[in-house]
């Protein structure tokens, strides 16, 4: 795979690792999502540490799979 264009912009890495501080981690996932959906995957210092859940394509009003259990 090729080398991500934002791998080695130390900017964007300082600025990814004060999101990680937040309590919550929604910064963090917020970047990781608009990174990968403008380039489709993500320099190596932004990847996960674990995987993620999967991702749902939910359509509307269509019921989730919870709501099926109910």
């Amino acid at each position: 795979m090729d080398k991500h264009p934002i791998e080695d912009n130390t900017r964007e890495q300082d600025y990814f690792s004060l999101l990680k501080l937040d309590t919550n981690g929604t910064p963090a996932a917020a970047y990781r999502r608009a990174v990968q959906a403008c380039t489709g995957f993500l320099p190596t210092w932004a990847e996960r540490a674990k995987p993620g859940r999967a991702r749902r394509n939910k359509v509307a009003g269509q019921p989730s799979s919870r709501d099926a259990q109910q």
